[in-house]
């Protein structure tokens, strides 16, 4: 599989999440098993689909879009298995790189959340709100 394949199923993953999180807010929705199974929401799917045949897209997005999720990260790692499999690096050197990759934008986020929070929530961030963040 080539780089620019990844590239094309991690899209298709972020799609399928897009449309997922879309589709809840759209009624009628029949629920997820997304961490847990439950029959209910199973059944509820397929009434759905059976009452609503030509609403199938969304529903099948709504009911199983979070599985890109699980696709996204195993495309990803398995980039980083392509990446990495014939190179000579220690645990920290990746970890160094990678982190000074994602803590910059983590904490520009925090910085705009804890910004935005006062107007949000009419109050100050708790002592343990901006300890939990850190």
């Amino acid at each position: 599989m080539s780089r620019q394949d990844t590239f094309y199923i991690k899209a298709f993953a972020m799609l399928l999440i897009l449309f997922h999180n879309y589709s809840h807010i759209i009624q009628p929705w029949a629920g997820e098993n997304e961490f847990e199974f439950s029959s209910q929401y199973a059944s509820s799917f397929l009434m759905l689909l059976k009452s609503n045949p030509l609403d199938i897209v969304r529903l099948v997005f709504a009911f199983f879009g979070h599985y890109g999720v699980q696709l996204f990260i195993f495309i990803s790692g398995y980039g980083l298995f392509l990446s990495y499999r014939d190179k000579q690096i220690t645990w920290w050197k990746f970890m160094e790189k990678h982190l000074l990759k994602l803590y910059p934008v983590y904490i520009l986020a925090v910085l705009v959340y804890f910004l935005i929070f006062p107007v949000q929530f009419h109050r100050l961030p708790f002592p343990w709100e901006i300890k939990f963040a850190i």
